[in-house]
């Protein structure tokens, strides 16, 4: 019976190795790196749009430029840092991840931050005076003699209606 365990642990370890090998990715190609590297630039040449959607002759020779320095070797940052160094940060479709670019993602999100504590606050105090001007449930009667008064008045003007 131990054998039998020992052989259905085995199987399982060959499984999931086999498993696992299969869903290991291979290496993006220099095409598939140079697409990518394409779709997280903005084109100089064509404002608003990414490199890859911008069909000017400029734009075709800056994507020649990357296939050409992919092909030589150079990693992805070594490009985009070319990049940077000819076009500035703002050809980055996404903001560079320093210190700068993180500042970009995170002004936004403040600013939301602050509105949703904004609204929080407003509707806080708008549903506390609303409590507030509620009738109060523990208030006093009013005095019966007064009461009588106001009964009596009203029926008089009531009466004098009719007439």
């Amino acid at each position: 019976m131990r054998q039998h365990g020992a052989v259905a642990l085995r199987l399982l370890i060959a499984a999931v190795a086999l498993a696992s090998a299969s869903c290991a990715t291979a290496p993006p190609t220099e095409a598939q790196r140079v697409r990518a590297l394409e779709s997280r630039v903005w084109s100089p040449y064509c404002p608003g749009r990414v490199l890859t959607d911008c069909s000017t002759r400029q734009s075709a020779e800056l994507r020649e430029e990357i296939a050409r320095r992919v092909a030589d070797g150079q990693t992805d940052a070594q490009v985009v840092a070319w990049l940077r160094s000819n076009y500035g940060d703002e050809v980055l479709a996404a903001p560079a991840p320093d210190r700068r670019g993180t500042l970009i993602w995170l002004v936004p999100l403040a600013v939301l931050g602050a509105g949703a504590l904004l609204v929080g606050g407003v509707v806080r105090r708008w549903s506390g005076k609303a409590a507030d001007t509620a009738p109060d449930a523990a208030a006093e009667p009013v005095p019966e003699e007064e009461r009588d008064r106001w009964i009596a008045r009203v029926r008089d003007e009531v009466a004098g209606d009719i007439d």
